[in-house]
């Protein structure tokens, strides 16, 4: 999960030439304005980070901006949450107690997706 974090706050110091609220910019083209908003706005760094602290974290975190390996690890964990609730669907059967963290998770991997998508390589 933190891995998709950092994802996140990289594509994020990418667009710093966008004109007006960065984090709106970057939020209107994915796929879920309102999560996207409420992700990047929880990380105070994320609407106030300067270059070098973009630069560091994109040459720590990402090796020659390999965007299709980033889309590539993303999708290796998209079927975790349906994994994890198909098992509630296997004899016995049970409600899953925590359907919620894997749709919130579902939603947060589409919203990496969507960004991955605006920077393809």
């Amino acid at each position: 999960m933190k891995a998709l974090s950092v994802i996140f706050i990289f594509f994020l110091s990418l667009v710093t030439f966008s004109l007006g609220d960065l984090i709106e910019d970057v939020c209107q083209r994915s796929s879920d304005f309102k999560v996207c908003i409420d992700a990047l706005r929880a990380d105070p760094k994320s609407s106030s980070t300067d270059k070098k602290y973009d630069a560091t974290s994109a040459i720590k975190y990402f090796d020659a901006n390999d965007f299709l390996a980033a889309r590539t690890s993303t999708t290796a964990i998209a079927s975790a949450p349906d994994t994890c609730e198909e098992t509630f669907n296997e004899s016995p059967l049970r409600i899953s107690p925590i359907k919620s963290k894997d749709d919130d998770f579902m939603n947060f991997i589409g919203l990496t997706m969507s960004l991955l998508n605006q920077f393809k390589n």
